[in-house]
């Protein structure tokens, strides 16, 4: 007897979100660069923060689900672009982060989340404890808070059509904390003359002009991604699909978009392995049209040049 087409889907959905259901959230990695840059008084008193910043992320309950073996696997690289010259324990930095999630049936995973913030300013004293509060604005725990919801909300909707939004709320709570705290952190303007905003880009995720590109992720992931073991063309024909209709909103949208241009930067190689091969001899054209600022990554590896 063959496997139908939904008994096919039902027994993937299980078999991806089963491990899920009762696991926990988040697997942290913690790196520090350019601590040189700070006083040696400064370096003495980071000496236990990358720890200290692991353990708070990796310890946190941010759902009501429990992910166990299941974790979501996340680099953090924390670097340091300055210090107060009075305080010792004020820290300017940037920091990046980049999250995974595995493919059904492969020994790979694929990035989920690859975001860099150049606008991070925070207090730090030795030793100090890190607390999590739904409430009060922290530039420290309430910065790291904002990034793990993203994270989550992000791997969420690889899972399931807009499942991340619960998460992508209370991120966008924190952006509206931040607003009404003393002395205006920085980063937390709704907008930037960088590339990059806090605000617009959670503002993105949850603007209903944006919806089409968070079905997108889930059609792309899901039903395109994790079939590629099983049923190879049906996954590639969905993640083609799925990639048409990121770059039709692109086009329509017509401006700059952190959302849209992210997931670019992050899955073009990604993109371009898939579709080596493949058997429409047009996919090259149709892969530069959706995406025409990685031509020529998707040039070499079609082509093989």
């Amino acid at each position: 007897m063959t496997m139908t087409k939904h008994a096919f889907y039902f027994i993937l959905i299980v078999a991806l979100t089963a491990t899920r259901l009762f696991s926990q959230e988040l697997d942290c990695n913690i790196t520090l660069q350019n601590t040189e840059t700070l006083s040696a008084e400064a370096r003495e008193n980071m000496s236990d923060f990358a720890q200290q910043v692991k353990q708070y992320l990796n310890n946190q309950k941010y759902t009501n689900q429990n992910y166990g073996e299941a974790k979501i696997h996340v680099e953090i690289s924390i670097s340091f672009t300055g210090q107060s010259s009075q305080d010792a324990h004020h820290y300017v930095a940037s920091a990046f982060f980049g999250s995974v999630r595995p493919i059904n049936k492969m020994q790979k995973n694929t990035a989920i989340v690859r975001l860099k913030d150049d606008a991070w300013e925070f207090d730090y004293t030795r030793y100090q404890l890190l607390q999590h509060d739904d409430f009060r604005f922290d530039a420290l725990t309430s910065f790291l808070d904002f990034y793990a919801y993203i994270i989550i909300g992000f791997d969420m909707d690889t899972y399931a059509e807009s499942q991340g939004t619960p998460y992508f709320t209370k991120a966008m709570d924190i952006f509206h904390r931040a607003g009404s705290a003393p002395g205006s952190p920085k980063g937390w303007d709704i907008t930037s003359q960088g590339a990059y905003s806090r605000g617009e880009f959670i503002d993105e995720l949850l603007n209903t002009k944006y919806e089409e590109y968070r079905i997108a992720m889930f059609r792309y992931h899901f039903k395109g991604l994790d079939y590629l073991a099983q049923k190879p063309e049906k996954g590639k024909k969905t993640m083609l699909a799925a990639l048409k209709m990121i770059g039709k909103l692109k086009e329509r949208i017509n401006q700059k978009s952190i959302l849209l241009n992210s997931f670019f930067d992050t899955k073009h190689d990604e993109i371009a392995e898939s579709f080596k091969g493949y058997p429409d001899a047009s996919i090259l054209e149709q892969l530069t049209s959706i995406d025409p600022a990685h031509a020529q990554q998707y040039t070499q590896a079609i082509r093989g040049q």
